[in-house]
Order: C-alpha cells, then sequence, then structure tokens
C-alpha cells in the first residue's frame, strides 16, 4: 500500500472535518498524517525520518480516520487519544458504559445526531442517538 503525506492544505481540511462533526478539537501538533487508499495514519515526524524499508505499513502509525459509505469516520483511537474538548458528547455513568463498550443500545435525553460517548469526562468511542437510543458507532466498510 502506498501512503501519501498530507500538505498543510489537505491536512487542515482533514482535521476540520473529523473534529467538525463532534464539535472538537484534534490535538495533532508535531503529528504527520499520511493518506492510504481508505485509510488515514497519524505518526511522528521523527518516525518518518527512521528507515522504514521492510515494515509493514501499518507498524508506523496509528490508524486515524476510515472513509466509508457513511464518509469520513474516525476510529477509537483517534477519539481516545487526539480528540480534545469535544462539546457534542454523551456522558454515560457506569453501568451505560459497560453496556455501550458491549454494543449494547442505552437510553439517553441526548438529540439525535452523532456524539462522542465519554466516562468520567474521558473519551470512549463515537456514538449516534436516535429516539433516545445511544449506539456505539462501529466502522463499516
Amino acid at each position: 500500500m502506498r501512503l501519501k503525506i498530507l500538505n498543510s492544505r489537505e491536512r487542515k481540511k482533514l482535521i476540520g472535518e473529523l473534529g467538525g462533526r463532534y464539535d472538537a478539537e484534534l490535538d495533532s501538533d508535531g503529528l504527520q498524517i499520511l493518506q492510504g487508499s481508505r485509510e488515514y495514519y497519524v505518526t511522528s515526524d521523527e518516525c518518518l525520518r527512521q528507515n522504514l524499508e521492510g515494515l509493514r505499513i501499518d507498524s508506523i502509525g496509528l490508524r486515524l480516520a476510515v472513509e466509508t459509505k457513511n464518509g469520513l469516520e474516525p476510529t477509537v483511537n483517534a477519539i481516545q487519544l487526539l480528540y480534545k474538548n469535544p462539546k457534542k458528547t454523551v456522558e454515560l455513568d457506569q453501568k451505560q458504559a459497560v453496556e455501550f463498550t458491549k454494543n449494547r443500545e442505552t437510553e439517553t435525553p441526548n438529540a439525535d445526531g452523532d456524539y462522542i460517548a465519554t466516562h468520567q469526562k474521558k473519551p470512549i468511542d463515537a456514538a449516534t442517538v436516535k429516539q433516545g437510543k445511544l449506539k456505539r458507532k462501529l466502522i463499516s466498510q
């Protein structure tokens, strides 16, 4: 698989799209974003300075997002490590968080839409609310 390092304009557009859905900022300072055929990876500048000959491509970065039939979806890695101060969140108690991580629906008073599910203000993963039911957004190819 061939990867392309995004230029500053492409990077800004991608970061804006990923952060905009959840009204959040992405902490990507000092990181490079690489684009594959349908996936985006993030890695450090230092990693790209290394001789990568013979390494598997997914071993040099963290998968950031995937192009799906529903658009660009951030991975759980990106949400937990890079998203900061998201405003579109659903705070879960302990029981709800357990159910959520098991991919089970849980009740919520939030309006329909896309959110980041959190527990004790820490991001867990992307979520969708439809008719008062919160469900984990699993990335579908």
